[in-house]
C-alpha cells in the first residue's frame, strides 16, 4: 500500500470509530425532541444523486415567454445576455417553486479578459477537450468566505462545508464507475485572536492539496455534477475532538479539512451520517444548499451534450475565479456588477475606486450576503482505466 492510500485508509478508519463514538455519545444523552410539525427531522446532510437541478430555458421568441417571466411562483434566472429566462426542474421532473432556491448555489465567473462577472450559461468552455483527450482534472483553491454581517457571527460559531464532484450521469464516458470526491471542512466564523467575525482573507486554502496530498479531482468525459453546502451552527461538544481525528496540522487558525478521495456512495453516506451527528443537535442553519448542479468542464463534453440543439442551455464552467452565491442573492450580486479584491478577498462594485473603499464611508452592498470565492484550475487529459496505484 503505497503512502497516499495509507493516509487515506487511516483517515477513514478514524472516521469510522469517530462515528462510534459519536453515536454511543448520542445514545447516552436525552433523546432529542421530534420536530414541531410532527414530521421527520431534516438531515442536513444528504446527498441524493437522483437530486439534480436541472435548466430550462425559453427563448425571449417563444410564445410561452411573456407567461414564463411573469410566473412569480416559479424560481427563475433571465440571462444576462438577454436571450431568454431559464427555469429550473428538482430531481423529481418538478418544478423548483420561488423561494425554494433562497440557499442553492449558483456559480457566478469573473471574466479574465474584463472586470465583470458572467452567469454560467454564458461560457463557452476554454478547455477543449476530444475524443483523445475526453476527460478533465481539476484542482480546487478556497479563495474566501464572507459571511452576511446580519448573522452576528460570535465566539461560538461554527461552520461546516461540503464539497462533492463527480461524473455526471450524462456523461458521454462509459469506462469508468461514478465515484465522488468529497472535500469537508471544519470553519470557525468567528475569530478570537481579533474578536470579531473570522475575515475572509482569513478563509483560504488549497483544498485539493489539503484534502487530496495533491492529487486532483479526475472528471471522466469532463461533464460534472457539483454539490456545494455550508451549514452554520454551535461549537458541539465533540466537534474540536473529531476534526483533531484528521488533521495533520492545522490548515489556518480557521479552518481545517478533510478529503475523501474517489469514494463510494455508501462511503458517502458514511461521512453524512458523521456530519449530521455532529451538527444536528447545535442550532444548525443552512447557509448554503447541496441541490446538485451539473457543468459542462470542456467544449468537447458541451457538444458531445447538447449535440447541436440552440433550444438546450447548459451550464459551463472555465479555469479562474468561481463565486458560489446563494439563490436569495444572486440578483442583487449581479446589480452590483462585482469584482473580487484579491488582497482584502471580498466582493466590491466596479464601479467603486480603492480612495472611495478607503474613506470611511464606504458601504458595503455585499455585507449581508454569504458567498465563498473559489480558484480552480483546469486540464484536458486522457485517464488510464488500466491505472492502478501501488502496481
Amino acid at each position: 500500500m503505497n503512502l497516499l492510500n495509507r493516509r487515506h485508509f487511516l483517515k477513514t478508519a478514524a472516521l469510522v470509530g469517530a462515528i462510534s463514538n459519536t453515536l454511543n455519545a448520542n445514545a447516552q444523552a436525552p433523546s432529542p425532541r421530534p420536530p414541531a410539525n410532527g414530521g421527520k427531522a431534516k438531515k442536513l446532510f444528504h446527498f441524493d444523486p437522483k437530486n439534480v437541478i436541472r435548466p430550462k430555458f425559453v427563448h425571449k421568441s417563444s410564445p410561452h415567454y411573456a407567461a414564463v417571466l411573469s410566473n412569480r411562483k416559479l424560481a427563475q434566472t433571465s440571462l444576462m445576455t438577454g436571450e431568454g429566462v431559464v427555469t429550473f426542474e428538482n430531481g423529481e421532473g418538478g418544478a423548483v417553486a420561488a423561494g425554494d432556491d433562497a440557499s442553492q448555489f449558483s456559480i457566478l465567473q469573473l471574466k479574465k479578459d474584463a472586470p465583470e462577472i458572467v452567469d454560467s450559461f454564458q461560457i463557452d468552455p476554454a478547455i477543449q477537450g476530444s475524443s483523445a483527450k475526453p476527460d478533465v482534472q481539476l484542482r480546487m483553491e478556497l479563495g474566501g468566505f464572507h459571511l452576511a454581517k446580519n448573522l452576528n457571527a460570535n465566539s461560538d460559531t461554527r461552520g461546516t462545508l461540503r464539497v462533492v464532484v463527480n461524473k455526471s450521469d450524462q456523461s458521454t464516458d462509459k469506462t469508468f464507475n461514478k465515484v465522488f470526491w468529497v472535500i469537508t471542512a471544519g470553519l470557525k466564523l468567528y475569530d478570537q485572536q481579533k474578536n470579531k467575525a473570522a475575515d475572509p482573507k482569513d478563509m483560504t486554502s488549497d483544498l485539493t492539496e489539503k484534502a487530496f496530498g495533491g492529487r486532483p479531482v479526475e472528471i471522466p468525459g469532463g461533464l460534472a455534477d457539483l454539490s456545494f453546502q455550508v451549514v452554520k451552527h454551535k461549537d458541539p461538544s465533540l466537534f474540536e475532538q473529531i476534526w483533531n481525528l484528521f488533521k495533520s496540522e492545522p490548515v489556518t487558525r480557521l479552518l481545517t479539512i478533510v478529503g475523501f478521495p474517489a469514494i463510494a456512495q455508501e462511503t458517502l453516506s458514511i461521512i453524512d451520517d458523521l456530519l449530521n451527528n455532529l451538527v444536528g443537535d447545535a442550532d444548525p442553519d443552512i447557509l448554503f444548499e447541496s441541490g446538485i448542479k451539473q457543468y459542462a468542464l470542456s467544449k468537447y463534453a458541451k457538444d458531445e451534450y447538447i449535440q447541436g440543439y440552440a433550444g438546450i442551455k447548459m451550464e459551463s464552467l472555465n479555469p479562474g475565479w468561481w463565486i458560489m452565491v446563494r439563490g436569495q442573492d444572486y440578483a442583487d450580486i449581479l446589480k452590483n456588477k462585482p469584482v473580487f479584491d484579491a488582497t482584502l478577498r471580498k466582493l466590491i462594485p466596479a464601479s467603486v475606486t480603492p480612495e472611495q473603499r478607503a474613506s470611511g464611508n464606504y458601504q458595503d452592498p455585499f455585507a449581508n450576503m454569504t458567498y465563498a470565492v473559489f480558484r480552480v484550475g483546469m486540464a484536458e487529459v486522457a485517464l488510464d482505466p488500466k491505472f492502478r496505484w501501488g502496481v
